[in-house]
């Protein structure tokens, strides 16, 4: 924690122990997050309730980071890159899905995309270029609904 915070990082201490207190926190501890899960079931073992309950605030904190950071349009993770087969699975059902088009068009357009899911259904929807769907996704720091609901046939080219 004191690293973290010499190097200008918000810090955040989640600990499970209900007698903890911020006056007792160390130094360099900008946020204290304590869960009261209650006793363990076995006596000792953290691994239990206090471990579950750390993760759930723990996803918690990373969904609500995923949304804020713009990787979710709706409640799908869109900013993925189909790198593998998986992932190309993946992407090829959300560009169908988010781009209104069909299985050989969302492969095509990811295609063109290079692997993008944002960048393909911009390029589906809007009727727009590869560099028209990345400076709009630029300009809406990797948003995809306002990049999606800016009117670009009103811009002067």
């Amino acid at each position: 924690l004191e690293e973290a915070s010499r190097r200008g990082a918000v810090t955040v201490l989640i600990a499970s122990d209900g007698g903890l207190r911020e006056a007792s926190v160390k130094p360099g501890c900008d946020h204290l997050v304590v869960i009261d899960a209650g006793p363990e079931c076995i006596a000792g073992s953290t691994r239990l309730k206090a471990g579950t309950a750390t993760k759930m605030v723990l996803n918690m904190i990373t969904t609500a980071s995923m949304v804020r950071w713009g990787k979710v349009y709706d409640n799908l993770m869109v900013d993925l890159v189909a790198s593998n087969a998986k992932l190309l699975e993946r992407a090829r059902r959300l560009v169908e899905r988010l781009g209104g088009v069909d299985s050989g068009e969302a492969l095509e357009l990811l295609d063109k995309a290079e692997g993008s899911v944002k960048l393909a259904v911009l390029i589906a929807r809007k009727g727009v270029e590869l560099s028209e769907a990345r400076r709009l996704l630029a300009e809406h720091k990797g948003h995809l609904r306002p990049s999606l609901e800016e009117n670009t046939d009103s811009r002067i080219t």
